[in-house]
């Protein structure tokens, strides 16, 4: 089961306003510039769709990565220009 996530941040149920409310799908798109998520609250079991968007990275694709080359991608996200 899927913990729930504690939205103090502003995010409420479009059908009660409760705050909490767990992910139940998520799905980023091909470039992986936004994630699509399907939420459902803890309350009254209302479900709705967020759509987010920033930089999005997989699990998988981390757990490939070595120490030198996150390094290099945290680099090139932060614009840094003398990265190793």
């Amino acid at each position: 089961m899927i913990a729930p996530a504690d939205n103090s941040r502003g995010l409420a149920c479009p059908g009660c306003g409760h705050r909490k409310s767990e992910v139940i799908d998520s799905r980023a798109n091909d470039d992986g510039s936004k994630v699509r998520r399907r939420r459902r609250c803890c309350q009254c079991d209302f479900r709705w769709t967020t759509k987010e968007v920033g930089d999005v990275v997989e699990p998988s694709a981390l757990e490939a990565l070595t120490l030198r080359e996150l390094y290099r991608e945290l680099g090139r996200r932060l614009n840094l220009e003398d990265v190793a």
